[in-house]
């Protein structure tokens, strides 16, 4: 639920999409220079950011605490402040620090703070190491925040994007990534669509490498990142679903027949003088004990579960931060035993 229902930890996630080309072959990425142009063809209204393909992007760090494994997304200047997330501790990028020669800042996840600097406000301008380079981290992301595919454990980190790298189509400059944009206020996902796509169209007919005009796909990242694993958690959710209705159709009919056995002892105690009520009232503390029992077994079994596999999980599925057993599974659960 957390991973198709929860919003994402944006400023109105609504408005966030992702801009994607679509053709002969599903092509999903754009290079840096098509990103400028759409952009420039819409005009100053269209805030847009990108995480940029390239060269690795995880790593191990070393610190006072410990060798770490963490992400390490590549995101022009502008990204950030698209989707408005503020640090909440130092700042964020500014504009031209995804140039070369002044790439060399970090913005750290929440999880990265704790695990790695134990929460200590005196991280901001310290030294990082990553690969032999060192970076001056800059901000802590707010906890909770989590993007695309990138896990909790990320460090945020500059684009080097050249001075020509926002008019190269295929040169030594080119840049590939994921665009993203926030929709201006009054256009609606279909109207960015259009623009974007006649704007394209244009591009590609000027391109003679394209055998046909790309189009523009505008889709809001909600969707996107729940779209490979929308289908498998919904089959997931109908076999727990009938695995739960057969689990309480067998101990139902435990129940009863343990009842229907139990008929002469009833009888007797109702012969001693217990009311209907008093009866009925020892039946629903034996089933809700019962119950309870079980509900609690099932909790325990989930919570080893999650940690078991969750390696796996946090590969397999998007938005694996909002994956942890919180008080809304307690209240669902003390629902379902009832």
């Amino acid at each position: 639920s957390g991973i198709l229902l929860r919003p994402l930890p944006l400023e109105n996630p609504d408005r966030v999409v992702a801009v994607q080309l679509s053709g002969p072959q599903p092509y999903y990425t754009l290079n840096y220079s098509n990103m400028v142009q759409l952009r420039d063809a819409v005009g100053p209204r269209l805030k847009f950011g990108a995480v940029i393909y390239g060269g690795p992007q995880n790593a191990s760090v070393v610190t006072s605490a410990g060798r770490f494994q963490v992400e390490v997304p590549r995101v022009t200047a502008g990204l950030f402040d698209m989707l408005g997330v503020r640090p909440v501790l130092g700042r964020g990028f500014r504009e031209g620090e995804d140039q070369p020669g002044k790439n060399h800042e970090l913005l750290i996840g929440y999880d990265v703070w704790q695990t790695l600097y134990r929460g200590d406000a005196a991280v901001i301008g310290s030294t990082l190491t990553i690969r032999r380079q060192h970076y001056t981290i800059l901000g802590v992301l707010p906890k909770g925040f989590f993007f695309s595919y990138y896990a909790k454990m990320a460090v945020w980190a500059p684009a080097k994007i050249a001075p020509g790298a926002a008019s190269d189509m295929g040169g030594k400059h080119t840049l590939w990534g994921e665009m993203f944009a926030r929709l201006p206020e009054g256009m609606s996902a279909a109207q960015l669509t259009a623009d974007l796509s006649r704007v394209q169209a244009v591009i590609a007919r000027e391109d003679p490498a394209e055998e046909l005009p790309s189009k523009i796909k505008v889709t809001d990242c909600q969707t996107l990142l729940n779209h490979e694993a929308r289908k498998p958690l919904l089959l997931l959710y109908g076999v727990v679903a009938g695995i739960w209705a057969l689990a309480c159709l067998n101990v139902a009919g435990l129940m009863l027949a343990r009842a229907i056995s139990r008929g002469r002892e009833q009888a007797v105690r109702a012969a001693l003088g217990a009311s209907r009520g008093r009866l009925m009232q020892q039946t629903l503390m034996e089933t809700l004990v019962l119950s309870g029992a079980g509900a609690l077994a099932g909790l325990a079994i989930g919570e080893g579960a999650i940690k078991l596999l969750w390696r796996q999980i946090s590969r397999s599925l998007p938005l694996t931060n909002v994956v942890h057993v919180d008080w809304r599974i307690v209240v669902c659960l003390v629902c379902l035993a009832l």
